[in-house]
């Protein structure tokens, strides 16, 4: 202070003071500034100059400077001025809590981009250059995305366009004279240092790159770190057009519509160079820095975004944020990337803030160490010992956890196919042998398998070079020894053959799979499970990155996330048929995902039910809405609501959908335009249960409706409730305990839930009622199930499902007008319910909630083998099944427990059912 006043012979107010004095502590380049010119402090007095200020604003100012500018030793001096005003300004606002930091950071960045452009316009005008020609400066790294440090250097690409002017010589004079004036340091400090490292080509190339070389250079010889870099890309000077057009064109280099193998395995390679660059303690290459994130949000914006255009952006925050939104990172990674990013940036601005030292390394001495807590906000060098240290982990860890790490266990799991198998390579071994010790592996077809081994274990494939042979030589046997284990290994090892074909030139694959047996384990449990989601995936390579990325496999948390996420992704398409497709193919994902998680047991049974459940929920709206479109265009134009609602009922209304289910659905709509209706859903049946190039859906069962197959497609609100009234038989009321409204006029579905209660729970019922669904239930037996000693039936058979459901059911008619409470759609849901009011004793609740978990773990798994909705059980399933429900091949094992699970339900129905009809009675059995 006492400089300030010897210097300039005036006192200082209070308010000038505050400021000087907060600027000084954290910062002595900004306190020397401010020393240095009064003007600093006279500006931050002004209510007014700390205010946030737009891009448009600092444009504004720079371009001001510009214009009063005679000479370039004049603008490069008020540019530096201009720049260390508005630094003080941004910093004292950070310092005083006036903005967030990453309003901060992006202030920085806009003052940077109008300094850029002042700079320009300066130039083209001197060097006569405005006219036509086009010339963008593009920024990348901090200052493209808009992140930029106290003391970034700030990457930028000059790119002019070659077509508009015929003479490269205007724009690399520009180009020269720009990167100077940036540069040139002189007492009063400088503007920035200008990396011009990441043009195509580097260092070799011109400063400034025609356009088209530029585009050129990267579809022909650009690199993945290339890829990443463009990321970043963002015009902040000059023709913006020109640089949104070379956007554009690049984007589909850098961002692959389809997952390239090359491209994991490049990311890998980039980060074990990251890893090499290691500095300790430093903030932004240390373990768990800045760059890890960057890293990290960057290599999942390549795999995905050629898919999913929305995580594309320049932002780190912003992205991360995205990429929650799609559920590509859980929410805890989010938060934690989010507030470690925030912090490692804080950290890195109050280094730099002292000095304007472009340096990331957190200081040695205790006392510097005290003051960088203080200007981060925390009281003492052990509190930033302690946040540092655990920041850096949290985000080590998650970095590491990008890509499976390497392992050694796949050889060794290859090694163990040897032992089993090594009568394969043993030239005494006779034909007859080989194929009676495939015998006792498991192979029913064991001709078939050494065929299938002596193509898989070829050492001269074609096509593959020498390097790719090897690792295709150590990845096989690995593969084969998993599908030794497997509950089908005939199916596996067939599976295996296509799979290896489909790879074709992908071949980068091998080397991923050689780090991560557990990929190869899950790959050959989904080879031996089912044939038609191993045809999905083989014929849709493109979709690996859910087996090979961690955290892609956890799919979507909600309906309206799913919803959401379909929605967007069918929008992009031109017309029906495409749509059809993408609905085909979304379904087909989904599935493929629970099963990933369901065959690694990450998932209980039931949970796969919801999910499965979910996919159809999205998909029946989204189907609904592109069948009423079409209809109503092709019915003149006229316009109408769509006052319809699809009933789910079964399982679907029940949350409780297996594999390959059907969509057990009613279509009731509200109003007098039957045609209209009936042609709505005529075309949604359509929209999901034709067959495209990518299969079909659903097959939709309308089977409940009223008067059954031989009622009308479609039935009108009032129709329903009176034929509910006055014809509807026991069963048909059953069926309503789970009916759901699942798409369509959600308003018209809350009134058909209030009447669907009614008839439920308020309409009279006869006493003896329950004898009627006994009575439904044994013919269900006889007639459905058809048991012999030699085949069960998981759902209709004696103790099987429909033994928990219907007493479920039952209990539920006679006792949900009084409890409320047990009025519940999902049966696990109900069977807690009917606990918890005492309407089922402890015990009877265990055995048929086990049950439950048991049938429909079985069930599931049994659809997988067979790729059909069906539930007989024969002797052979027993042993497929036995591996995926952890009783190894014991086939008779799991036979036995299967049967004392169904022998324990039906003692319960049968205790149920036969105690006497009224209130409560049936308690005292």
């Amino acid at each position: 202070m006492e400089r300030y006043k010897a210097d300039y012979n005036k006192s200082i107010s209070s308010r000038k003071k505050d400021i000087l004095s907060l600027l000084a502590s954290h910062s002595n380049f900004l306190g020397r500034m401010a020393l240095k010119y009064p003007y600093i402090l006279d500006y931050l007095t002004k209510p007014s100059s700390l205010e946030k200020k737009s891009c448009a604003e600092y444009i504004t100012e720079a371009e001001e400077i510009r214009n009063s500018s005679s000479s370039q030793s004049e603008l490069e001096s008020n540019l530096r001025n201009y720049k260390y005003r508005e630094f003080s300004r941004i910093i004292y606002r950070d310092l005083d809590e006036l903005g967030t930091f990453p309003e901060i950071m992006e202030e920085l960045s806009d003052l940077a981009g109008a300094i850029l452009e002042a700079t320009l316009r300066y130039y083209r005008r001197e060097l006569n250059c405005e006219g036509d020609t086009r010339f963008v400066v593009l920024a990348m790294g901090k200052l493209g995305g808009r992140e930029l440090n106290l003391s970034s250097d700030i990457d930028l690409i000059y790119i002019y366009d070659d077509s508009s002017a015929p003479d490269p010589n205007p724009f690399f004079k520009l180009s020269e004279k720009l990167t100077r004036t940036l540069s040139a340091v002189s007492e009063d400090g400088f503007l920035y240092r200008v990396d011009l490292a990441l043009r195509p080509g580097g260092g070799k190339s011109t400063i400034a790159v025609p356009k088209k070389g530029a585009v050129d250079h990267y579809y022909y010889w650009g690199d993945t770190w290339e890829r990443a870099a463009l990321i970043k890309a963002r015009p902040v000077a000059g023709d913006m057009e020109l640089g949104r057009e070379f956007i554009d064109d690049v984007e589909s280099f850098v961002y692959k519509k389809f997952l390239d193998f090359t491209l994991i395995e490049d990311l890998k390679d980039m980060k074990t160079k990251l890893d090499k660059l290691y500095k300790k303690r430093d903030v932004k290459l240390g373990r768990g820095g800045i760059r890890e994130i960057e890293f990290f949000v960057q290599a999942l914006q390549l795999v995905n975004a050629g898919e999913i255009e929305e995580i594309r952006g320049w932002n780190t925050l912003e992205t991360l944020e995205k990429l929650r939104d799609y559920k590509i990172i859980e929410e805890d990674i989010f938060q934690s990337l989010t507030s470690s990013y925030l912090f490692l940036r804080k950290v890195e601005h109050s280094i730099q803030l002292v000095d304007e030292r472009q340096t990331h390394k957190v200081p040695d001495s205790p006392d510097d160490i005290d003051k960088l807590a203080k200007r981060v906000g925390l009281e003492s060098q052990s509190r930033f010992e302690e946040a540092f240290e655990k920041t850096t982990s949290e985000v080590s860890k998650i970095y590491r956890s990008l890509f499976y790490e390497p392992s050694q266990k796949t050889e060794e799991i290859g090694e163990e196919f040897w032992q089993l198998a090594d009568f394969l390579t043993e030239g005494n071994v006779s034909e007859e042998e080989e194929i009676e010790n495939l015998r006792k592996l498991g192979f029913k077809y064991p001709e078939d398998a050494i065929t299938i081994f002596s193509k898989l274990l070829d050492p001269k494939k074609a096509g593959l070079t020498q390097s790719e042979r090897l690792t295709n030589r150590r990845v096989i046997p690995a593969f084969l020894s998993s599908i030794l284990k497997c509950a089908d290994p005939d199916a596996a090892l067939l599976n295996l053959e296509r799979f290896v074909a489909g790879i074709g030139w992908r071949t980068s694959i091998y080397s991923v799979l050689l780090e991560n047996p557990e990929i190869v384990e899950l790959l050959s449990k989904l080879f031996s499970t089912t044939g038609y989601l191993t045809n999905f995936l083989i014929s849709h390579p493109e979709d690996l990155n859910i087996i090979i990325l961690k955290d892609v496999r956890t799919g979507y948390g909600s309906k309206e996330e799913m919803l959401n996420g379909l929605r967007n992704t069918i929008s992009k398409d031109k017309d029906y048929e495409a749509q059809l497709d993408t609905i085909r193919k979304f379904k087909h994902m989904e599935t493929l995902r629970i099963c990933l998680r369901d065959l690694n047991n990450e998932v209980d049974s039931l949970y796969v039910c919801k999910y499965l459940t979910m996919v159809a929920e999205a998909v029946l709206e989204v189907g609904l809405d592109i069948a009423f479109k079409h209809v109503s265009k092709a019915t003149n134009g006229r316009k109408r609501s769509l006052n319809m609602v699809v009933l789910a009922m079964g399982k679907m209304g029940g949350r409780e959908m297996s594999y390959s289910s059907d969509l057990d659905v009613m279509f009731i709509y509200e109003g007098e335009d039957h045609e209209f209706f009936s042609r709505v859903g005529q075309r949604l049946i359509s929209v999901l249960s034709i067959s495209t190039g990518e299969g079909f859906a659903y097959k939709i069962d309308l089977g409940l409706r009223p008067s059954g197959r031989s009622g009308a497609l479609v039935t009108s609100y009032d129709s329903f409730k009176r034929y509910h009234e006055e014809s509807a038989q026991i069963w048909e009321r059953q069926s309503l305990i789970r009916a759901v409204p699942a798409a369509g006029d959600m308003r018209l579905g809350a009134k058909l839930k209030r009447l669907i209660k009614r008839i439920v729970y308020e309409y009279p019922i006869s006493v003896n009622f329950h004898e009627e669904i006994k009575h439904m239930r044994e013919r269900m037996e006889k007639e459905i199930a058809q048991e012999t000693p030699k085949k069960l039936n998981i759902k209709t058979g004696k103790g099987g499902l429909v033994d928990i459901e219907f007493i479920v059911q039952m209990l539920q008619l006679r006792y949900g007008k009084k409890h409320k409470e047990i009025r519940v759609q999902n049966t696990a849901g109900a069977l807690a319910a009917l606990k918890g009011a005492g309407l089922i004793l402890e015990n009877e609740y265990k055995s048929l909630k086990d049950g439950l978990y048991f049938f429909k773990k079985m069930e599931n798994q049994l659809r997988l083998l067979h790729n059909l909705s069906i539930n007989d059980l024969y002797g052979r399933d027993f042993e497929r099944l036995a591996p995926v429900l952890g009783m190894d091949y014991d086939g008779a094992k799991l036979k036995q427990k299967y049967l004392s699970k169904t022998a324990e339900v039906r003692d319960i129905y049968d205790r149920i059912f036969f105690s006497p009809p009224g209130d409560g009675a049936f308690l005292k059995r």
